[in-house]
């Protein structure tokens, strides 16, 4: 109680009071932690001490709670894989969630594989991708990063006039 999203952004100890909680806690001070985490998860996920929180709240939540989670991250995917912290919640994500709902992360990435990869923190969201999609899930992913590939492998056009 008395928790504030702002406080785990900003407070390291208090973070670390939070995570122990969701690793120690009753499966109901667990749900209450997970369902006032649905506020202000976004945040979180891109902060230095609240992506802890979100990991950890991730791996306890039972499937409903961690659902509901995945959803407010639906709309950060771009944000995560940019953000030094929130990388880590993306990665987390997408090894906690089956491949089957995770689709979402695939076509927010659509159009932008090439950038991903070549990305310090993107490269790790795609690392986790490749692990756990099925060749079907990455089908569109991977055709974009072999057209980028073929282009770079490709020698410079010569002047042979002369």
């Amino acid at each position: 109680e008395g928790l504030g999203g702002g406080e785990l952004v900003a407070n390291a100890a208090r973070a670390e009071e939070v995570v122990a909680l969701l690793e120690q806690g009753t499966w109901s001070e667990r749900e209450r932690l997970v369902s006032w985490l649905l506020g202000v998860v976004p945040a979180l996920a891109l902060s230095k001490h609240g992506c802890w929180v979100v990991q950890k709240a991730l791996e306890v939540a039972q499937t409903p709670d961690r659902n509901a989670l995945v959803a407010q991250l639906e709309k950060c995917v771009n944000d995560l894989w940019r953000s030094r912290h929130g990388n880590f919640v993306l990665t987390r994500m997408i090894e906690l969630v089956p491949s089957a709902s995770i689709g979402f992360v695939l076509r927010e990435l659509a159009g932008q594989g090439a950038e991903v990869a070549r990305h310090r923190f993107g490269c790790r969201a795609l690392e986790q991708l490749l692990a756990h999609c099925s060749d079907e899930q990455l089908r569109g992913l991977s055709a974009e990063l072999v057209e980028e590939s073929a282009g770079v492998a490709a020698p410079p056009p010569r002047n042979l006039v002369g």
